[in-house]
């Protein structure tokens, strides 16, 4: 059973000099019970791709799927918080 999915997960954000593009069609599917390790360079995406899947930002196109949940960034409110409840589990580097 897949546990995480991205389909085609992009993601944005907009400065004063313009659109910087963090993201750009991330696919990847996990597996219940596999460990996976996100590796690259600083600033290559890895913070925000674990922020996407664990609903603190939403794509700006694609999708992320994770266990039941078909569509993280449609969540608001209660179902949001207990999908973060549930669902997810971080560890920050700082707090």
């Amino acid at each position: 059973m897949e546990m995480i999915v991205c389909e085609q997960a992009h993601f944005s954000y907009f400065t004063r000099a313009g659109e910087v593009e963090v993201l750009r069609g991330v696919d990847m599917r996990i597996e219940q019970g596999t460990h996976v390790s996100i590796v690259g360079p600083s600033g290559a995406g890895k913070s925000t791709l674990l922020r996407l899947c664990a609903a603190l930002d939403w794509p700006t196109k694609g999708n992320i799927l994770v266990g039941d949940c078909d569509s993280t960034h449609k969540l608001r409110g209660v179902a949001l918080a207990r999908f973060r409840r549930e669902q997810v589990g971080l560890v920050f580097q700082q707090f």
